[in-house]
């Protein structure tokens, strides 16, 4: 337990600037979306502006969360900007050996294109090749190589290899090889991983209406989602005929579940199982969520206390019923 406390120590700022991106989709998403104005819509251009400057701050805070993460580990036990910049050197050493390494023939899911990062190099022929996407694997590993190589480097010898440099370039050099070489691993270990999880995809997929299936389907997205890889096995379900498809009257193929569910509310049609793989994410945001808070909040005996919090629990609650908002809490 002592050690989980002192991981959840070192992550804790990220997890409050992961809520901080949530919030920012949410304000943008509430201000935006028609559906969601009922009462009143938006019009002006600068308010509309406004919205959607948050929508993508919150999105590129959201989709760069492993980054933040990584950030975070390497900086909290240093009083010193310089394990920040070995952590962003080694982030791209990182991702940069596994889009030369990693093999090409992945499903989309398996890679990221978040950062910009992409070669052309390939022995068999040229080929764009992208980072793998291991999310906040990725920050962990690089994390804590970037820790070891900061205290490794203020303790080093004047005898050793790299003696001949001084504290700040041999962390450096330390840094680069060592992010490099976990990459390298990590392009031969991580598609293994990935293939078993395809397989199990597939396994779910041959018969989606077996609770068994759908089950394990929730256990992996919950689990996967608390490691910001949650699109790998939600894609397939919500976009592509993994997750079922529906023949109009006009003959139009709809396919994944998203699609499905949408299309049958909007003509309100009794389509079977439509949104099996989307609608329990509404038990967790619209109950399961606020209820968390709610007990969290009883819990403190403390009445100063509890008016502190109050206005900032109600507000979350209120963002997770309307937007969504459960990794921070897991």
């Amino acid at each position: 337990m002592k050690r989980i406390m002192n991981v959840y120590e070192s992550v804790r700022v990220a997890i409050r600037i992961s809520f901080l991106g949530f919030v920012l989709i949410a304000f943008g998403f509430l201000i935006q979306n028609e559906s969601v104005n009922i009462f009143y819509t938006f019009r002006n251009v600068f308010i509309l502006m406004l919205a959607e400057g948050c929508l993508q701050l919150g999105r590129a805070i959201i989709i760069n969360l492993p980054l933040i993460f990584m950030l975070n580990i390497v900086c909290k036990r240093a009083n010193s900007a310089y394990p920040v910049c070995l952590g962003i050197v080694g982030y791209f050493a990182f991702l940069i050996s596994t889009s030369l390494f990693a093999p090409t023939t992945l499903g989309s899911t398996a890679y990221s294109t978040g950062l910009g990062i992409n070669s052309i190099f390939n022995m068999t022929g040229n080929s764009v090749r992208y980072p793998l996407e291991l999310g906040l694997i990725t920050s962990f590993l690089v994390g804590y190589i970037v820790r070891f190589c900061f205290i490794r480097s203020r303790h080093r010898s004047t005898l050793s290899i790299l003696g001949f440099l001084n504290k700040d370039t041999a962390g450096l050099i330390y840094t680069i090889v060592l992010c490099t070489l976990c990459g390298i691993g990590a392009s031969y270990v991580w598609p293994i991983a990935y293939t078993y999880i395809q397989k199990l995809i597939t396994y779910i997929a041959a018969d989606i209406h077996d609770p068994i299936r759908i089950g394990l389907y929730g256990v992996m997205d919950r689990t996967l989602s608390m490691f910001s890889l949650g699109n790998i096995i939600r894609q397939p379900f919500w976009y592509t005929s993994l997750g079922g498809s529906l023949q109009t009257i006009s003959g139009t193929s709809i396919i994944g579940d998203v699609n499905i569910w949408a299309y049958a509310k909007e003509i309100v049609v009794n389509y079977e199982g439509a949104g099996r793989f989307v609608t329990p994410y509404y038990v967790i945001n619209i109950f399961m969520i606020p209820f968390s808070i709610l007990g969290t909040f009883l819990s403190i005996n403390e009445k100063g206390a509890r008016k502190k919090l109050l206005f900032g629990l109600a507000g979350t609650a209120f963002i997770s019923i309307v937007c969504g908002n459960p990794l921070p809490f897991e």
